[in-house]
């Protein structure tokens, strides 16, 4: 194999597994509904969105090249009770997350293997796969299964989306597309920002990944230049596939008389038959098998990357930044997880609570949540802990200054439409 090629695979991979965790519901599902329900009014806003993120993802790939740590550790640089708000924050999301997540997984099985098991059933035994895989391989599977996964995806969304354009949209030409922006849509935009394309505080996983790729590789740490590349094409992954999504939706549900529904197992044939009638029968097993590997994909990262970050940080205030976490301690963490989302999920089902439900609870914490981890990147970045020659340029800076704006201001406006 070429020298060059070799390093670049060796290079590539915690940005790929940033945009695993990032493209399943926010994509598959929240954007596909943004464009199903409103056509193309909330493209600017999901572009926005990603941009104004773009920072805080890039300055967790900045801060571990430059310094060989993890965001963790930066973090109990600033203070332990840095850590300790983290743990509780990240306590309260990551759970939901990993409920939210599989269950969309699952009904995409249900549909795509038989409904036999139900959608409890199918979250058992997915959730047992991706533990077995990690137990397997560790990181390595992981960074592996998701390139495998994404390329497959991206692929059959292109073509979706390129033959959907040429046929043009569904809607009649009298059609009038209902506004967005509207007090009662607030609540839909908001979920939609919180997880485009990720929840914030999935840039803790994020560094850990770059960590675990240079242990894997047996290198003390990707060089600055390398690792901002391997960022950049995985942001870059995400932002063009929120992209194409939302323009299915707009281009191929939008006008036609349909809504997606609420019911899972229904959801997820929608969401198949969206490509399907697109692109004609014959490529209905492809997309069925790409639709679950996406969510797949999404649920692997998760139940890596949520364990690993809550492992390391009890070993982080309890030893300091230099704390290692086993194994062992990670598997235990990843069966804690997937123990607790598999309770959510068994309560959600008995009592029959929407899948789009569900997601929305977690998506609007998350976006809550989203300038706290916001600010604490930016202002790691920019201290004396990380090296002057490694810090952003000033249109970096900028942007993270818009970005904590522009999130904080969406908070406060949704809290006050909600409480006040």
């Amino acid at each position: 194999m070429d020298l060059k090629i070799k390093h670049w695979l060796s290079i590539i991979g915690p940005g790929i597994c940033l945009a695993g965790a990032a493209i399943g519901v926010s994509h598959l599902m929240q954007s596909t509904r943004a464009g199903a329900n409103f056509g193309w009014q909330l493209v600017l806003l999901v572009i926005f969105t990603n941009i104004f993120k773009y920072p805080f993802f890039e300055y967790a790939h900045r801060y571990t090249a430059a310094t060989g740590e993890h965001l963790l550790a930066g973090y109990h640089r600033m203070g332990r009770g840095t850590l300790v708000v983290f743990l509780i924050l990240t306590l309260l999301t990551g759970f939901g997350t990993i409920a939210a997540v599989t269950i969309l997984t699952a009904a995409l099985a249900g549909y795509l293997f038989g409904g036999f098991l139900g959608l409890f059933g199918w979250s058992v035994v997915l959730l047992g796969v991706c533990l077995a895989l990690i137990i397997i391989g560790h990181y390595r599977i992981v960074d592996n299964v998701v390139k495998v996964l994404l390329g497959f995806l991206f692929i059959c969304t292109t073509l979706s989306f390129i033959v959907a354009l040429s046929h043009g949209p569904v809607a009649p030409p009298e059609f009038e597309s209902p506004s967005v922006w509207t007090m009662a849509n607030l609540a839909f935009i908001i979920a939609l920002m919180g997880w485009m394309p990720a929840p914030i505080e999935i840039s803790v996983m994020q560094s850990l990944w770059v960590k675990a790729n240079d242990r894997d590789h047996k290198r003390e740490r990707t060089p600055l230049k390398d690792a901002l590349v391997d960022y950049n094409v995985g942001f870059g992954l995400m932002i063009v596939t929120a992209v194409m999504f939302l323009g299915l939706g707009a281009l191929i549900m939008h006008g036609s008389g349909e809504a997606f529904a609420a019911s899972n197992a229904v959801f997820s044939q929608q969401l198949v038959q969206l490509y399907t009638e697109n692109l004609g029968q014959w490529s209905k097993p492809f997309i069925s098998v790409a639709a679950f590997t996406a969510m797949f994909s999404t649920t692997l990262t998760v139940l890596d990357g949520y364990p690993r970050a809550l492992a390391t940080t009890i070993a982080v205030i309890r030893k300091g930044p230099e704390a290692q976490v086993s194994k062992g301690n990670h598997i235990t963490w990843i069966l804690i997880g997937g123990g607790l989302a598999l309770l959510i999920l068994y309560l959600v089902t008995q009592q029959g609570m929407p899948m789009t439900g569900l997601i929305d609870v977690v998506t609007i914490t998350a976006f809550l949540a989203g300038p706290i981890f916001a600010f604490w990147n930016h202002r790691l970045i920019f201290s004396k802990h990380l090296p002057e020659s490694a810090r952003p340029k000033l249109w970096l800076k900028l942007g993270s200054y818009f970005g904590m704006l522009f999130l904080t201001g969406f908070g406060i406006v949704f809290v006050i439409s909600r409480f006040l």
